[in-house]
């Protein structure tokens, strides 16, 4: 759904403005978050003082915005950090272990290989004493 020309200056001319208002840089990479939110909450102010300026998809985002606020940072404590960093651990542990659920298939095969090798250096070990002790 595309906007109409005049709905396009609207969005122009209000994004102009509030930059203006806010004292914000043009460039939206150098906002902080505070400075987003601040631009955002004052963009839908508008788009629902005057809705008809404004396209469909503009103004159900401005709806959004106004029902439920901009989210807050996370607030991550230092119990959490060590939480995932445990949680983390215990998937790479999960990961490696060859007895594990996810790696038994591979293990047995790599066991059952281990073995093939094992019966295989005997066989010869074996065979080289037999023919040491005909020799004799």
């Amino acid at each position: 759904m595309s906007l109409t020309p005049a709905q396009l200056e609207a969005t122009r001319t209000t994004k102009a403005a509030i930059l203006s208002r806010l004292s914000l840089p043009a460039d939206e990479s150098s906002w902080t978050y505070d400075e987003r939110a601040a631009y955002l909450e004052a963009f839908a102010a508008i788009i629902q003082a005057a809705p008809d300026r404004f396209g469909a998809a503009q103004r159900a985002v401005a709806d959004k915005l106004a029902a439920s606020g901009m989210p807050g940072l996370e607030d991550y404590t230092l119990a959490e950090k060590v939480g995932d960093f445990f949680a983390e651990v215990g998937e790479q542990a999960e990961a490696i272990n060859p007895l594990s659920e996810r790696n038994r298939g591979t293990a047995g095969n790599m066991l059952f290989l281990a073995v093939l090798v094992g019966v295989g250096i005997y066989a010869a070990v074996l065979a080289q004493a037999h023919q040491s002790a005909l020799r004799r």
